[in-house]
């Protein structure tokens, strides 16, 4: 009994060195500007910590379209360790991808797989070039805390068929909740289960029993299904882009989902080209699309063939297919052609299909040349994947990268732009803007443009033209909070107060939820005579944003005005512990004191 325990524990130990060798660099990697903002760095829910309030909003907030109230809760928790610091927050990704795959062996030694062939399944899955952006990217932490509980799922359910524990299967019914609360994609599950039953399980039971003995992982699936469906509906609009840019329809809807067979399938092998974002070619999509159709008949084919013979090709086919199907392109999520971080679930299936059918060859000399040869491959792969993973260091090498691989990569282009405006850089900006004139983004695309554009005029003090350039966004996207946001700002700067109310008081029915918006808000409130109106906005900024100081400012001096000393010095004390030296905190607490 001891060797087998000494065995897993080494394989155990092995797989955490070589997921640590090729993301322990990322320890030293920025946020980057795309999504962490929203998950993180401008969200100040998030940076709060937890807390009770804290915890409530994750499980309530419509927030960029997900219920995902676990991902949230791992971020806070993150910010209560670590505060802003990426550090912190890599390292707990990384954590969760290493116990991903660590349960990912375990299921595979669980279900009967020969030792060699799960830690080669496992090693292969950690490292692999692919799981860079899942894990080194770390507004996708819902991704590896995902594919973490399902795994917990599938090897529970796989002890519990074999022991028949209770305890097992209740776990499993556990783990496969969090995992839809970490990300909806895990509603897949109880498919997944089913394929476990028929390889490796191999259980001798009626499909129909199969079916209905699942009651409760279909039950888990069909209220994850709704949650998502209704909190999609009623999401919160997080930018300029929002939701469903380009309108796709007939064939190329089609073309798009068996293109995704392919693509998955093809990176796996050659996994070049990775980047963060893959627009559509429309140009060449018919012709994708039909390769990808041919790929997936075949694949089925081989399927039907296999499942005798060969019952793990037949399994691993299914498995990825079934896995792929939510991010395939059927339900449209954003407009790029695929994503590499769908691969993720998708290639446990296509690993155990191919790792377990390769065969050594008999003769004792052929099959060492063999494992050299293997050995080789891995060792590229892991270099590769430690060059992948660089990308992630910051925005600007990851936003650098995905032009090097397409220069007419719009998308690439904008953020680069916006990386620029941050830093200050704002012609460099509007010529990236200038860039991003290649065919086949929707009009969302060009309103975003605009935004940007009209941000770079603004930042010159040019007003005129930043309202000409906002308002031609506006003329495209009419719901856009950004814009209206945007044209409120610019109004209160140019004294127009009652048209800045206007812009912010339609503002109000997109749900923003922004603390620079509540208080500029409140700014055209005050300026107008809404005292009482405008004292809420300020509130409300603050528990938006406690850290932003000039809501902090405004209010103190509403209640100074008020003749409430106390409360108002109060409020500049905070605005001290926000910034100690700035003029106005400092003489109104020395007023009020």
């Amino acid at each position: 009994m001891t060797a087998p325990k000494l065995s897993i524990r080494l394989q155990l130990l092995i797989l955490a060195c070589g997921v640590l060798v090729v993301f322990g660099q990322t320890l030293s990697f920025e946020f980057v500007d795309w999504d962490d903002p929203v998950y993180i760095t401008t969200n100040y829910v998030v940076l709060s910590g937890l807390g009770w309030g804290q915890i409530q909003w994750a499980f309530a907030t419509k927030y960029f379209g997900l219920w995902q109230p676990l991902s949230w809760l791992s971020h806070m928790l993150d910010a209560s360790l670590w505060g802003s610091a990426p550090a912190g927050h890599h390292a707990t990704s990384v954590l969760f991808h290493t116990a991903a795959a660590g349960f990912l062996l375990a299921l595979m030694r669980e279900s009967g797989v020969s030792a060699p062939r799960t830690f080669l399944i496992a090693i292969v899955f950690a490292l692999h070039p692919l799981r860079a952006e899942s894990v080194a990217w770390v507004s996708e932490r819902k991704d590896v805390m995902c594919l973490l509980w399902l795994m917990i799922c599938f090897w529970s359910y796989a002890r519990w068929v074999r022991l028949r524990g209770t305890g097992y299967l209740m776990t499993a019914h556990v783990a496969c909740l969090l995992a839809v609360m970490s990300k909806p994609l895990a509603v897949v599950a109880p498919a997944l289960l089913l394929l476990l039953d028929y390889w490796p399980l191999s259980r001798n039971v009626s499909i129909p029993k199969l079916i209905v003995e699942k009651i409760g992982f279909w039950i888990i699936s069909a209220f994850a299904l709704s949650i998502a469906f209704a909190y999609k509906v009623g999401a919160t609009d997080t930018g300029i882009l929002g939701d469903g840019q380009l309108e796709i329809h007939g064939f190329s809807r089609v073309w798009i989902v068996t293109n995704a067979v392919w693509i998955y399938a093809f990176k796996h092998f050659w996994p070049v080209d990775l980047a963060f974002f893959h627009e559509i070619d429309f140009s060449t999509l018919p012709m994708q699309g039909l390769w990808g159709l041919g790929f997936l008949t075949g694949l089925l084919f081989l399927a039907y063939s296999q499942r005798k013979t060969r019952p793990w090709i037949t399994f691993g086919i299914l498995w990825y297919l079934v896995a792929l199907a939510p991010s395939s392109g059927i339900v449209r999520i954003s407009d790029f052609s695929h994503a590499d971080r769908y691969s993720y679930l998708p290639s446990v299936g296509l690993l155990v299909a191919v790792l377990l059918t390769i065969r050594f060859p008999p003769s004792a000399a052929l099959r060492q040349s063999a494992v050299v040869a293997m050995g080789l491959v891995l060792a590229l792969m892991i270099g590769v994947s430690i060059w992948q993973v660089s990308h992630w260091r910051n925005s600007e090498s990851l936003f650098s990268r995905a032009l090097e691989i397409n220069p007419d990569n719009n998308f690439a282009q904008v953020k680069l732009a916006e990386y620029f405006l941050a830093r200050g850089e704002l012609d460099e900006a509007e010529r990236r803007i200038g860039l991003a004139t290649a065919p086949g983004q929707g009009q969302n695309f060009q309103a975003y443009k605009y935004d940007l554009l009209g941000l770079i005029s603004f930042n010159r003090q040019d007003f005129a033209r930043a309202k000409s350039f906002w308002h031609q966004g506006l003329a495209i996207r009419p719901d856009s909070q950004t814009l209206l946001c945007n044209l409120g700002t610019l109004a209160l700067e140019e004294r127009d107060n009652l048209t800045a109310l206007q812009y912010f008081r339609k503002c109000l029915r997109t749900g923003v939820g922004i603390s620079a918006f509540w208080n500029n808000y409140g700014n055209a409130l005050e300026r107008t005579g809404s005292l009482a109106e405008a004292e809420l906005a300020y509130r409300k900024a603050i528990r938006v944003d406690p850290l932003n100081l000039a809501p902090v400012i405004n209010l103190a001096k509403r209640l100074e005005s008020q003749g409430k000393r106390n409360e108002a010095h109060a409020l500049y004390l905070k605005g001290l512990q926000i910034a100690p030296t700035q003029p106005l905190a400092v003489a109104g607490a020395n007023r009020t004191r």
